[in-house]
């Protein structure tokens, strides 16, 4: 069964089945059915299959078992393999198993859609397991430069996620698909920040994503050996974006230098006080190499500020 007039693909790569059943009814209660759905399932739960069942009178799926499970060491690889399940829809909604949407989201994409943008975003509120409100974005329509959004995360004013946007397939090619760091954290974040970069993102006016926050999500693991990968993970990415020239360029048309750094260092600092992340001799000096191509200055100097971070962590416990 295949949607008729369909420019949508919706692809979830699944791994778990505990809120599958949500995400699909949720599809299945969009006022525009003007969609497909591919459904990959990562070599992940028996009763990913049973739930597809349910709905294939519902709506137009496709369903995939693979029986090679890439996600436990690329996330990125299985949003591609997933991405690939699909077929010529020009655009693409990558939705996790397990958050849902709002009925009136297909409908508000195919009311805004304009040719000229290459990415939209609908607002997002995170819920626990009891669908109980922990954190909203702001209501914003619009459009907005992509470099713009991704400061307003940087400086924490903003959450953003990989099932906030649709994009245009052909612009994900152009850059080469999301870009691949460990658990994928912040791939879709550089994603997002690419492809809007020549038409900016726009903010549609209506629709909701809601982003389950479980026990399941390995952001909500605040083991050491974790958090210390992801931060590092993080200081990777700005010292890869610090290489673009177009990085550059963005942080001097729309920001002002000084305080973009001064916004960039609270984020990464922050989140090694926050989270009372250790380091030990071979990260620090590592972190210490990255955060010199950040931002600049000796490599003593750079140390010793990851130094300082760990001395109030210390002192704090």
């Amino acid at each position: 069964m295949k949607g008729t007039s369909a420019q949508l693909g919706i692809v979830i790569p699944a791994y778990k089945g505990n809120y599958l059943y949500q995400t699909l009814n949720s599809l299945a209660n969009q006022t525009d059915r003007r969609f497909n759905v591919y459904v990959a399932n990562d070599a992940g739960d028996d009763t990913i299959e049973h739930t597809i069942d349910l709905f294939r009178d519902r709506l137009a799926i496709t369903y995939k078992f693979f029986s090679k499970n890439i996600g436990s060491k690329s996330l990125v690889k299985a949003w591609h393999r997933a991405i690939e399940l699909s077929q010529d829809e020009p655009w693409i909604w990558v939705l996790p198993d397990d958050d849902y949407i709002s009925d009136n989201c297909v409908e508000a994409f195919y009311t805004a859609l304009d040719n000229k943008c290459d990415l939209y975003r609908f607002r997002s509120i995170a819920v626990n397991n009891n669908e109980e409100v922990i954190l909203a974005n702001e209501d914003f329509s619009g459009y907005e430069p992509s470099f713009i959004a991704y400061h307003k995360k940087i400086k924490l004013e903003r959450m953003s996620s990989l099932a906030e946007y649709i994009f245009r397939r052909e612009k994900l090619l152009q850059i080469g698909g999301f870009p691949d760091y460990p658990f994928a954290w912040g791939s879709d974040d550089i994603a997002w920040y690419l492809i809007g970069r020549d038409n900016g993102i726009y903010a549609l006016p209506k629709g909701v994503v809601y982003l389950r926050q479980s026990e399941h999500n390995i952001s909500n693991n605040f083991d050491n050996k974790i958090l210390l990968k992801k931060i590092k993970t993080q200081f990777q990415i700005f010292s890869d974006l610090k290489l673009t020239s177009s990085f550059e360029t963005d942080i001097s048309k729309y920001a002002d230098a000084v305080s973009f750094h001064k916004d960039l260092s609270f984020y990464l600092f922050h989140t090694i006080r926050s989270h009372k992340i250790i380091f030990p001799m071979k990260e620090a000096l590592e972190m210490a190499h990255l955060s010199m191509k950040i931002f600049g200055g000796s490599f003593m100097k750079n140390l010793y500020r990851i130094f300082l971070s760990n001395y109030r962590i210390r002192k704090e416990k």
